[in-house]
């Protein structure tokens, strides 16, 4: 299956401090967190959208609850 060339894509990238968790993470729940990333990439809207919290505005920020 190819992509849509007009569709834009994204790339998820970790932090270096992100990165050094996730590589002291035990392998199996390594798989389980990458699947998160994963998903952003294929939909960057992916999640509960925030919305307006306590007086915060959060709109366009979602909520990337792990699915276990």
């Amino acid at each position: 299956m190819q992509r849509d060339s007009a569709v834009p894509t994204w790339k998820v990238e970790l932090i270096a401090e992100a990165q050094d968790d996730f590589y002291g993470l035990d392998g199996s729940i390594r798989k389980q967190v990458l699947k998160q990333p994963i998903k952003l990439e294929e939909n960057p809207a992916y999640g509960d959208a925030l919305g307006n919290k306590s007086g915060i505005d959060l709109n366009g920020y979602f909520n990337q609850s792990p699915e276990f």
